[in-house]
């Protein structure tokens, strides 16, 4: 990102107006891309000033704690530097097996990963790193009450009352106009100030308006999220025992067996090309 610095005005003139970022861990200490504290403060600031809105992602793990009283190892503790840094919204996900990923296989090599809860077979729509799935915690509902306190840190009623006095919308470019030029003349003077208006308070309530968005949304997460924490919390815990293979055959170019495939992953068959004696 900051070796694009220099070229960010001219993408937020094409019409980038947010950026979806893989932070995963302020610190470094689950994933490490490069990235610092310092490094990324920055990158954020760069976007920020270029007009550009920055959504960063955060990724929670056995070993992060809700809250250290040193450092910013904790998920409060970077969740509450990327809102000074000026993010307006984010994504807290669990550490879960990403297919194709270095570490898909070992997290069910080491057991990590749930095969069932309290009897209940894990369903595909609970592969959405929201809810925890794979975890060596002895208690993995504390990890899900920890996403639920990182969202309900972030989007409250109190941040939302804060929001319409410093709003963090306030970047450059953001209520720039967006309708072509051809069109706007056609517009009438009293039309043309009436949504430069619309754009100033836009921007203006656009942090309150989001926070509004972001508690609407968390209250569903837990509405629907109540029953598996608590299977979680009462229910015995079923681990896999290894990665699931594809049941469909995968071969290299060559023909022969393909070198990324799983363990167990069904061999390609070679292809009979006799011709047949009615031929």
């Amino acid at each position: 990102m900051l070796r694009l610095k220099e070229h960010l005005p001219a993408i937020r003139r094409s019409g980038l107006a947010a950026l979806w970022l893989g932070v995963e861990d302020i610190t470094a200490t689950l994933v490490s891309k490069g990235q610092s504290k310092d490094r990324t403060l920055e990158a954020l600031d760069a976007l920020r000033t270029s007009g550009i809105f920055p959504v960063p992602m955060l990724m929670h793990h056995d070993s992060q704690p809700l809250y250290s009283l040193r450092g910013h190892y904790g998920l409060l503790n970077q969740l509450r530097l990327l809102r000074k840094a000026g993010s307006v919204y984010v994504h807290i996900l669990m550490l879960m097996p990403q297919p194709g990923s270095c570490t898909y296989e070992q997290m069910y090599e080491s057991k990590m990963v749930f095969n069932k809860v309290d009897g209940r077979d894990i369903q595909p729509y609970e592969w959405d790193a929201v809810h925890v799935i794979a975890s060596t915690h002895p208690r993995p509902w504390v990890k899900q009450l920890n996403i639920f306190v990182g969202y309900i840190y972030f989007f409250n009623l109190l941040r939302l009352l804060a929001a319409l006095i410093w709003p963090c919308t306030t970047i450059p470019l953001a209520d720039a106009e967006t309708t072509p030029p051809y069109v706007l003349r056609q517009y009438s003077h009293l039309r043309r100030i009436y949504r430069r208006i619309e754009h100033k308070v836009g921007v203006h309530c656009g942090d309150a308006l989001v926070q509004a968005y972001g508690m609407w949304g968390m209250y569903h997460t837990l509405r629907r999220m109540c029953g598996w924490t608590w299977r979680l919390f009462r229910g015995r815990i079923e681990h896999a025992e290894k990665a699931p293979t594809s049941p469909i055959a995968m071969r290299a170019p060559d023909g022969g067996p393909a070198a990324h495939a799983i363990p167990g992953t069904p061999s390609p068959q070679p292809a009979d090309i006799t011709p047949s004696a009615s031929a």
